[in-house]
């Protein structure tokens, strides 16, 4: 990778709560999303400010392809980059 943005990743509570397939992608989107700050929430990544980052990449994509990857197999359907791809495309129009 070129760059790594763990913020774009889902918050350590998050990971360790017990939420199925559906909670999790909820959760996950409104985490995206929320203008709260999550710190409380991530003992890993302080400072996330994920909606700077998605607005970023954004900017970025505009002149340069964008690759999202994860530890996760590449054909798994339960994976927050599923997730992170609509919130892209929905809200961002990448």
């Amino acid at each position: 990778y070129t760059i790594w943005m763990p913020n774009l990743g889902p918050s350590t509570e998050l990971l360790n709560s017990d939420k199925g397939w559906g909670d999790f992608k909820n959760a996950y989107r409104k985490e995206l999303l929320s203008s709260d700050s999550i710190d409380a929430k991530n003992d890993i990544n302080r400072n996330r400010g994920q909606k700077f980052t998605l607005k970023l990449i954004k900017e970025i994509s505009k002149k340069n392809t964008i690759t999202l990857m994860c530890h996760c197999a590449t054909d798994a359907e339960q994976c927050h980059l599923r997730v992170l791809e609509k919130v892209f495309k929905h809200f961002y129009r990448i």
